[in-house]
């Protein structure tokens, strides 16, 4: 097979007599981090041994995972044997006259000159390693002279003009051997820049070759599959804030390959396997557990810590991170796109729309003033389909704006979640703490009493009904106590944190 800019360097193991043929991908099942590809296409055949070569496959792809069937059309008819299914690669260069050829001459001429600077810079690098050791004891002199006598005699002038000229003259060749370096790199990068958003310029192309003998003519359908890494896909969400009680959740599917083939018009399945993960079982290891008494004097010693909560907003990050894999709890998800896809080996992102959901929500105005000042609206969201919502990078929109990023945690079915929609500036609360510690005498207990006091603005205008959150210590021990004065709280409590349900006035 030669093409008129190319030229076949080699082709190895196919038989002559081999008949080539194009079999389409059908389906692809993209997982964790490869694909599954399915081919089919009609084939007809004579009486006799038969070699199939289809063409146009991924060299990548992983022999072991290969595999093939023919499908007899008439039942009546024989079905053909097959003998074995093997992959067959072989490297293309371009030919002498094409653009391809020149920019392959050009990487092995900045290959050669990167070569010859890096000589020249160990070179220049050992001459000032020699150099310094014989420079060593004339520049000791010298300063053993200016030390003595304070200044440097005159007939050291010509050697100190010498160990100056041979350092200059260093430094002045490392300086321009830095600069052709950078430069023939900086070439580089644009050549594969190049290459990137093109074709490759010296690659595999790979075939599957099957062979296989039949007892009589006839036709059918011959069908292969094998798995091939460089492809993968995440999801990743947009939610809607469409009224107090409603919130409309789009998912989509980002899918990245770069299989070295292209995917026209296939069926696409989308799962959350993780083959990667290996079936090996973790073995569990032996803990030796060493156990005593405590002694007289540990027993009356109480020591104290206090440990703070972390407090984090559900569905907002920091920082957005490399995407999070698709978790699915435990059970493999598919998601079948309706409609035929296409998707070049690119390695771009292709985003393709996986459904939508409309989801009831309870919203509310909720402020946290222990780790901030300002108000956010808060809807407490859940999920009511049959399966679960995949982690994966989130955007927020309100009022048809676009509110920020975040991330969303895996979400189980008929759980619950939060959301957070950015703040209301016209509603601020201040928060303070005093502290009063009443240490006690020899037979009375010690208090610490903290006083919290919230201050809440509205210059909105409008009435508004805010809810505050407070944390409430919680002691481990049986000799700490926590209290809380309840008659200064008109809100609700539990063991762990107060919610104050506040109207405001404007």
């Amino acid at each position: 097979m030669t093409e008129k800019t190319e030229i076949i360097l080699a082709r190895e193991n196919i038989p002559v007599n081999s008949i080539e043929i194009t079999v389409p991908i059908s389906l692809v099942t993209i997982t964790e981090d490869q694909a599954d590809i399915y081919r089919e296409s009609p084939v007809k055949w004579e009486k006799g041994p038969l070699n199939i070569l289809i063409k146009d496959v991924s060299p990548y792809l992983i022999d072991k995972t290969l595999w093939s069937e023919v499908v007899v059309k008439n039942k009546g008819n024989s079905k053909p044997e097959i003998g074995s299914t093997r992959c067959i690669r072989w490297f293309i260069t371009p030919d002498k006259t094409s653009k391809e050829k020149k920019i392959i001459d050009a990487i092995e001429n900045l290959c050669k000159k990167l070569d010859n600077i890096y000589y020249k810079k160990d070179r220049i690098n050992r001459s000032q390693v020699t150099g310094s050791s014989v420079f060593k004891p004339a520049v000791e002199r010298i300063l053993e002279s200016i030390l003595i006598f304070g200044v440097m005699p005159g007939f050291y002038n010509n050697q100190f003009d010498i160990i100056l000229e041979d350092i200059q003259s260093y430094y002045r060749e490392s300086y321009e051997l830095l600069k052709r370096e950078r430069d023939c790199q900086r070439k580089l990068r644009e050549i594969q820049k190049e290459i990137f958003l093109d074709k490759p310029l010296l690659f595999k192309k790979a075939g599957i070759l099957i062979s296989m003998e039949a007892n009589s003519p006839g036709e059918g359908i011959i069908k292969c599959g094998y798995q091939v890494p460089c492809a993968q896909w995440r999801p990743q969400h947009e939610s809607h804030l469409l009224s107090e009680d409603k919130v409309l959740l789009v998912t989509h599917g980002v899918i990245w390959q770069n299989t070295g083939e292209d995917w026209e018009n296939v069926k696409l399945i989308l799962s959350t396997s993780k083959p990667s993960l290996g079936m090996e079982v973790t073995l569990p290891e032996e803990d030796l557990l060493r156990l005593r008494k405590k002694t007289p004097l540990e027993k009356k010693r109480i020591q104290v810590e206090t440990r703070d909560e972390v407090i984090t907003k559900t569905g907002a990050s920091e920082e957005p991170g490399e995407p999070p894999l698709p978790s699915d709890g435990g059970e493999t998800q598919f998601y079948r796109i309706k409609e035929p896809v296409k998707i070049s080996a690119n390695g771009r992102p292709h985003i393709i729309p996986l459904g939508e959901l409309s989801l009831k929500a309870e919203t509310s105005l909720t402020g946290i003033p222990e780790i901030d000042t300002k108000i956010y609206l808060q809807s407490l969201v859940k999920n009511t389909q049959n399966r679960p919502i995949l982690a994966g990078p989130l955007s927020l929109h309100r009022k048809g704006s676009f509110i920020g990023h975040g991330e969303i945690e895996f979400i189980g079915s008929n759980s619950s979640f939060y959301l957070w929609w950015g703040s209301e500036d016209l509603l601020k609360v201040e928060r303070y703490v005093d502290k009063k510690d009443e240490k006690g005498g020899l037979l009375s207990n010690r208090r610490v009493i903290y006083t919290i006091t919230l201050h809440i603005r509205n210059i909105s205008g409008d009435e508004a009904t805010v809810k505050l959150q407070e944390r409430i210590p919680v002691s481990e021990i049986e000799q700490i106590k926590t209290t809380v004065k309840e008659k200064d709280l008109p809100g609700r409590q539990n063991p762990i944190k107060t919610v104050l349900s506040l109207f405001l006035l404007p």
